[in-house]
């Protein structure tokens, strides 16, 4: 649970922006769901633009874009901007 905190609730907290960071009902839920043993990098100079291997899904917003090698077409994502006083 330490690692997963350090990289999501802890930079959520610090740049103040809310309802992120942690997997809590009533908050965005952005997820990413990899294989630890088959996670890589496709990626390489000449070729920069791949996805990574061993990825399954990802959701943003409780909606999935990415789903077994494949864009879905769904897109839930939108800008962040910290609230100011």
């Amino acid at each position: 649970m330490g690692r997963c905190r350090s990289s999501t609730s802890v930079p959520a907290r610090r740049f103040e922006i809310p309802r992120r960071g942690t997997l809590e009902k009533g908050n965005f839920a952005d997820v990413v769901v990899w294989d630890e043993k088959s996670f890589a990098s496709r990626a390489t100079y000449l070729n920069p633009h791949q996805f990574a291997a061993g990825v399954s899904c990802v959701m943003v917003n409780g909606v999935i874009p990415y789903e077994n090698g494949v864009l879905t077409g769904n897109r839930a994502g939108h800008f962040l901007e910290r609230e100011r006083c």
